[in-house]
């Protein structure tokens, strides 16, 4: 993407620290809560400019999943995104993983739908791709560093509009002796068209995960 392209567009870099805890339950159930917090520190809307520090919204949400087959996971659940308006999301996935000799795959099908008062509903249709490779060996054993890189389209529709929003994140990971992890990775977000781009986002990400 050109200089020239990105001083006529919507600039924004911030943070997305995010917290995320799980638990194993019997007959192949698994409870999952998050936690994000997203703050930007430059904005920039063509011609204005504004470096200040911003908080914008946090996200409260909460998945149950139930695994299905060797490597298939069915999930559903709930997200509060609370801001300047209070944003309720119901959440569907299906995940599949597939591990190879030196590194992982991961597919995920989404949908979901927004609720934001007084407002049409938005619903999103989501496909990401996730690549998963330890740094050293053949698997991502505890005390050990991996990579980890996704692509992610959705597409995002409401009353009279639609959109598409392109993700890429890189990220490094380390994981503990006690199975949490913890990834460290910038999250860069296009949306728009592929023809034309109106908005560029670029997140430090910061994700803990722990597992109960």
């Amino acid at each position: 993407m050109s200089t020239v392209l990105l001083a006529q567009k919507r600039l924004q870099y911030g943070t997305l620290p995010t917290l995320t805890l799980s638990k194993d339950l019997k007959n192949d159930w698994k409870l999952t809560s998050k936690i994000e917090n997203r703050t930007l520190f430059y904005q920039k809307n063509f011609s204005e400019t504004n470096s200040k520090l911003d908080y914008t919204h946090t996200d409260f949400a909460l998945l149950g999943s139930k695994k299905v087959g060797l490597s298939n996971q069915v999930s559903a659940g709930f997200q509060i995104r609370l801001g300047e308006d209070i944003e309720k999301r119901s959440i569907q996935q299906f995940n599949v993983v597939t591990d190879y000799y030196k590194f992982q795959l991961a597919h995920r099908l989404a949908a979901d739908q927004t609720f934001v008062p007084n407002q049409p509903v938005t619903y999103r249709f989501r496909y990401r791709l996730t690549y998963n490779k330890p740094l050293s060996g053949n698997e991502i054993n505890a005390n050990e560093l991996y990579f980890k890189s996704s692509v992610e389209s959705l597409f995002i529709f409401e009353k009279d509009s639609e959109d598409l929003e392109i993700r890429f994140v890189p990220s490094l990971g380390y994981n503990f002796k006690s199975s949490n992890k913890l990834e460290l990775g910038i999250d860069n977000r296009l949306d728009g068209t592929l023809l034309d781009t109106n908005r560029y986002r670029c997140f430090l990400v910061i994700n803990y995960y722990v597992k109960m």
